[in-house]
């Protein structure tokens, strides 16, 4: 058995959870591990890995998604490819899926070569997702290209929020707020008003377009909706930084209010709400950054850790309220230090066992 058909399996036992286009991190054991016993490569029919791929692609596109489970879902979606391509090569999906997969990864210009040569093909003439990855692609450096690849996509899908949010970047990127403003609008109203990034970018159009009291209402409820996602996983990097842009949007726009000479009282109250806010968010980054240099600390030193190094660490994972680390990190303290006082306080609140005597010193 391989690890392949491990990686495709599971990620099959996943497509009822198939993507959606929400503002929701992933959970953490979203990621595709293979199990331990999943049978040979040959059970795995080309339709099959079709759908482990496409259903791999949409998690990838759709949900913010950590370092470890991008890379757990674009090895299953190149393990998929791998297999419809030992097994039908001539079949004109595997264009469309590589290109896919090729565009996620960033390798842009052979994700070009295969979505172009998709669309030739008679299955992939009328495939409107390609023309919209393709726009995607093109849309930074030949706007005007993109948007006929977007206006074929739009065509052939009815309008799929996608196509719209599409449409509004070229329009951005050409200078045309007016409609960059309209169609970053029919994005949100077609996904219904979930999607962070899709709020965000109508309140930079109307921003841009000088729509100032629509860009500040559009931007908080992009900044409420990227709060919520935070909460709802408060050790995600990922979540943290789309929060942290939301903040840095509302205080340069308000940055923006305050320096014309219209500013009101409400506009700089609101402008040192925003930046202390953001505080606490920068904050939290450069915590989580801190928890990132104590794990590579321990990776590297192995069993030679300090105690003191440990007695940090745990005090940290506490701190940024990874419960379950904290734990772990100090009872591997309290195995090369016993008499460590810190640690057996720190267990104690954290096990709820018994409230400490103090406050656990740092």
């Amino acid at each position: 058995m391989s690890v392949r058909t491990g990686l495709l399996l599971v990620c099959l036992s996943l497509a009822p959870f198939s993507a959606r286009a929400t503002a929701q991190v992933a959970p953490a054991d979203a990621a595709v591990a293979p199990p331990e016993d999943a049978g040979a490569s040959s059970e795995v029919s080309v339709e099959a890995a079709i759908d482990v791929a496409t259903v791999a692609l949409n998690r990838l596109e759709t949900e913010l998604l950590g370092t470890e489970q991008r890379r757990a879902f674009l090895q299953t979606a190149a393990d998929a490819i791998t297999v419809i391509r030992e097994k039908d090569p001539t079949n004109a999906t595997l264009l469309y899926l590589s290109g896919w997969a090729n565009a996620l990864a960033g390798r842009s210009r052979q994700a070009i070569d295969e979505l172009r040569a998709f669309i030739g093909t008679r299955d992939g003439r009328n495939e409107w997702r390609a023309y919209r990855l393709l726009g995607d692609l093109l849309v930074d450096q030949y706007p005007q290209l993109a948007k006929s690849r977007y206006d074929n996509a739009l065509t052939l899908s009815g309008g799929d929020r996608r196509v719209f949010f599409g449409l509004a970047l070229c329009a951005s990127r050409r200078g045309r707020h007016a409609d960059a403003v309209d169609y970053a609008r029919r994005a949100v109203e077609a996904d219904g008003r979930k999607t962070v990034g899709y709020l965000a970018l109508l309140a930079q159009a109307l921003a841009a377009d000088k729509q100032w009291d629509a860009a500040e209402r559009e931007g908080a409820a992009a900044l409420s909706l990227a709060r919520e996602v935070a909460v709802a996983d408060p050790g995600s990097t990922v979540a943290l930084t789309q929060l942290d842009g939301r903040y840095r949007f509302m205080i340069q726009l308000l940055q923006a209010r305050t320096a014309g000479d219209d500013a009101t009282a409400d506009d700089y109250i609101r402008l040192v709400d925003y930046r202390r806010q953001h505080l606490e968010v920068a904050t939290d980054l450069m915590r989580l950054d801190m928890l990132r240099t104590y794990e590579a600390a321990l990776d590297k030193l192995g069993d030679n850790v300090a105690p003191r190094l440990l007695e940090a660490f745990g005090v940290a994972c506490a701190e940024a309220k990874n419960r379950a680390r904290a734990i772990e990190v100090f009872e591997r303290l309290l195995a090369v230090d016993s008499e460590s006082t810190v640690a057996r306080e720190w267990l104690a609140r954290l096990k709820g066992e018994e409230e400490p005597s103090k406050t656990p010193s740092p």
